[in-house]
């Protein structure tokens, strides 16, 4: 099971819910359907504290030293890699997309980069989309 995604869901089922419990409540004010800004401002900070919770990109990238190199032969044979279309590809373009995918997050919600979602979740198709645009990238020279 996929924490991240297990998380997504119950953060949107939490937010569902709650609107539904607020909706349902009788106003205290007598004004209507309308929502108390304190209302508003708790439930901006919980979703933004779901949303935060769920996905970590306010951590920095990892940056690969400049002399660890890559060739095709470290492309892994496992995972998503494998429903990624490779093709191919010399020994410099291996090192360019290898290290784009280490260094650059996915962004499918989870707080990991291309290459540990593609590893560790091979089922997200937003990790095979963005892999897949790497190598068109990398391969015009972009």
């Amino acid at each position: 099971m996929n924490r991240p995604r297990t998380n997504r869901w119950l953060a949107a089922l939490a937010a569902i819910v709650l609107v539904a419990i607020g909706c349902q409540q009788t106003p205290k004010n007598g004004a209507g359907d309308q929502v108390s800004k304190k209302e508003q401002d708790e439930i901006t900070k919980i979703l933004s504290d779901t949303a935060g919770g769920m996905n970590k990109m306010a951590v920095p990238a990892p940056t690969l030293p400049a002399n660890i190199v890559f060739t095709r032969d470290d492309i892994p044979r496992e995972g998503g890699y494998l429903q990624v279309t490779i093709g191919d590809v010399t020994d410099a373009e291996s090192n360019q997309f290898l290290r784009r995918l280490k260094q650059e997050r996915c962004t499918c919600g989870c707080p990991h980069t291309i290459d540990q979602c593609l590893i560790e979740d091979p089922q997200c198709d937003v990790a095979h989309r963005l892999a897949a645009q790497v190598l068109r990238e990398v391969q015009l020279g972009s």
